[in-house]
């Protein structure tokens, strides 16, 4: 498990590869601060903060997730 209290073991800047950042604005486990701080320190990062949303988008939002990732195979 990472965390955004620890440094991490790698540079989120080295991260050559597109990145998705889906989170939900309601969230009240984890700020949506922070979703933004991670996307912000990608270099090719597309954030997706959802309005009403709360935790858990991979159950709520799995294909929208899904097809972002299958956008970039190949």
């Amino acid at each position: 498990m990472t965390s955004l209290a620890h440094p991490w073991a790698f540079d989120l800047m080295a991260i050559s590869t597109p990145a998705f950042v889906w989170h939900g604005e309601a969230d009240q486990n984890v700020p949506p601060k922070h979703a933004e701080w991670l996307a912000s320190r990608l270099p090719d990062a597309t954030m997706h903060l959802l309005a009403g949303e709360g935790h858990g988008l991979n159950r709520t939002h799995l294909p929208q997730i899904l097809a972002d990732l299958a956008g970039t195979a190949g």
